[in-house]
């Protein structure tokens, strides 16, 4: 294998008790699985939730949805969009759950709800700040759900827009949706909460909790770390050394020469590039573990290949284990420290991660 991730499950199940822990409260823990997974993995994931009684799934599409059926059929599905009318009748015929966000997403799976003369079990998502998704005017769609004979609101929800870095902003979106649930009629579920709002008592409502980024070991505020939430992470990215070759001093390393060697120095040439899934941003800029040493990426990363400084002091051999993201030794590069480097959030990096590359439960 070129490059690898190494799912740890054991950490995943730690997580999850740390969450069932902070969520006492709750009903039922809605683990997002989307995109993949956050790129970890849907059926491994999902396996092993629905192993440690984890009922309810949350997904981006019709697509992830049809995969979560195959695999762990038992599983309630959310897919968290409202749908395009082709794709409503299969949601429905297979009981997946669905936003809807407007009177036209509600008509739209009444009419097609009436067709099959089935039910659609839909949560309704209000809008309380994040302004994507959900709706602001509700009386209307209130109206037409308790009038009509196919839908069974099953859930009522909203999503914190910073949780993790606003908390008056967050109170604000709590009492809005506080404030709207007064005319709600009674429904099985009420989510709100994300991985930012459970380590936060004061931003807990509802009677279940939706959460990706803890599950997978990372932290949702800018300012603290996984540790620091006793959250531990799951997925280790590695590759092997396929190359050592010493260049002369002065010489260019890479596309647009923009790393040259300033003595005699050894370089290490890796397997991977940014179509698996390295970020190019990297270039000249990341960090690698070889033999528990950190490496700087040397140059330009290209599409399959990338190139980093080896240390004069160590010796190497073609097959030697590096380490892009977890621990090696004593030292460990997480997804949080990569995000800062690159200015931008841990989901980005891993959910970008291809779905070819390989993940190895360990």
């Amino acid at each position: 294998m070129n490059t690898w991730l190494e799912i740890n499950l054991a950490h995943l199940s730690h997580n999850l008790r740390v969450i069932r822990k902070r969520a006492q409260f709750a009903k039922e823990i809605i683990a997002v699985v989307k995109t993949n997974a956050y790129g970890h993995g849907l059926e491994l994931i999902t396996k092993k939730l629905y192993q440690s009684r984890v009922r309810w799934f949350a997904v981006a599409d019709i697509d992830e949805a049809e995969k979560i059926s195959f695999v762990q059929p038992q599983g309630k599905i959310i897919i968290l969009r409202s749908l395009f009318k082709n794709e409503i009748g299969k949601a429905i015929k297979n009981r997946w759950r669905f936003l809807i966000s407007s009177l036209q997403d509600a008509k739209e799976a009444d009419f097609f709800a009436s067709q099959q003369k089935n039910k659609a079990f839909i949560h309704w998502k209000i809008d309380t700040g994040l302004s994507r998704l959900g709706s602001l005017d509700h009386n209307q769609i209130l109206n037409f759900i308790k009038n009509s004979q196919n839908l069974n609101l099953e859930g009522v929800c909203s999503h914190y827009a910073a949780a993790g870095s606003d908390k008056n902003f967050s109170l604000e979106q709590k009492r809005r949706f506080e404030k709207i649930q007064k005319i709600f009629p009674p429904v099985e579920l009420i989510h709100m909460i994300n991985s930012a709002a459970l380590f936060q008592r004061e931003l807990h409502l509802g009677n279940a909790v939706r959460v990706g980024a803890s599950l997978y070991g990372f932290s949702p505020f800018p300012q603290k770390t996984a540790s620091n939430l006793d959250l531990m992470p799951v997925m280790s990215w590695k590759t092997h050394l396929l190359l050592i070759k010493k260049l002369p001093a002065n010489i260019s390393v890479g596309y647009g020469r923009t790393f040259k060697t300033k003595k005699s120095q050894k370089i290490g040439i890796l397997p991977l590039g940014y179509s698996q899934g390295l970020n190019i941003r990297l270039s000249n800029l990341g960090k690698l573990l070889i033999q528990g040493k950190f490496h700087s990426i040397a140059g330009r990363i290209a599409m399959n290949l990338t190139a980093v400084a080896l240390h004069d002091s160590l010796k190497y051999k073609k097959g030697d284990e590096v380490v892009i993201l977890g621990k090696q030794k004593t030292n460990s590069i997480t997804l949080e420290s990569q995000a800062n480097l690159l200015q931008t959030i841990p989901y980005e990096i891993c959910a970008t991660i291809p779905q070819n590359i390989k993940r190895i439960p360990k």
